[in-house]
């Protein structure tokens, strides 16, 4: 087997060979042990996820070889992304508001995505949700809206995170002018 047995952090191509001429493998990923009727090899195998594979080889004049196996098991990071690249600036009068969202996904999470606010002036923000929980590992474009409520009149800054375990944070800065009405 090439690449090795083994664990992974992306999907990976994998090559059976044998040293006998002639050979034909036959091959399994279901666990059970491959026969010259089962699936026969003609060409990489894609793995992308945790697979066992078994291998045997049938050569005209030779008994079948014994059964060769390989694991990959496949950790793919999980990732957190967010559609807006950058937020434009709020603009809201002193005493009212102003929405906008963004759009969340997630592939490969072990928890939940957790968003939070920093800096001074964070309190002129507001979420939607503070926490999203995946399903199955996966949040698809998931809307938050984010409220910008000034109680003091100039220019606010903070700071969105959103976070979940192993996954690289994604943060987006937040600005927002507050005016006379």
């Amino acid at each position: 087997f090439s690449p090795a047995a083994g664990t992974y952090t992306s999907e990976q191509s994998v090559t059976i060979s044998c040293a006998t001429s002639g050979a034909i493998i036959y091959y399994t990923t279901d666990g059970t042990d491959p026969v010259n009727t089962k699936t026969q090899y003609t060409g990489a195998i894609s793995v992308t996820s945790t697979t066992t594979i078994k291998a045997r080889a049938y050569a005209s004049g030779y008994d079948p070889s014994a059964i060769a196996s390989a694991t990959y098991t496949i950790n793919v990071a999980p990732t957190i992304t967010v559609t807006e690249a950058t937020l434009p600036a709020f603009s809201a009068t002193a005493g009212s508001s102003q929405d906008q969202t963004i759009t969340v996904n997630g592939t490969n999470l072990t928890g939940d995505i957790t968003l939070a606010l920093s800096g001074t002036d964070k309190a002129m923000f507001e979420l939607s949700e503070d926490k999203i929980t995946p399903a199955s590992g996966t949040v698809t474009d998931k809307v938050i809206t984010i409220t910008y409520v000034p109680t003091a009149l100039g220019t606010h800054t903070a700071t969105l995170t959103l976070s979940s375990p192993g996954a690289t944070d994604v943060t987006r800065d937040l600005t927002g002018t507050a005016s006379l009405a």
